[in-house]
């Protein structure tokens, strides 16, 4: 099993478009063969701040 995580820092300004993007990154990776999952974690206390987890 191959787990891929990523800690991501925003600027302020993209923090939305980012957010935007990357659930439908998700939205799509999940339909690949082989991929069980993909979190998308946007920290609450500081919302420029994901972790993204790919199994």
């Amino acid at each position: 099993m191959l787990i891929v995580h990523v800690q991501v820092h925003v600027k302020s300004e993209c923090v939305e478009a980012f957010r935007e993007a990357t659930l439908e990154n998700a939205r799509h990776s999940v339909k690949e063969p082989g991929i069980a999952r993909f979190d998308v974690v946007q920290q609450a206390d500081l919302p420029n701040r994901f972790v993204l987890v790919e199994v």
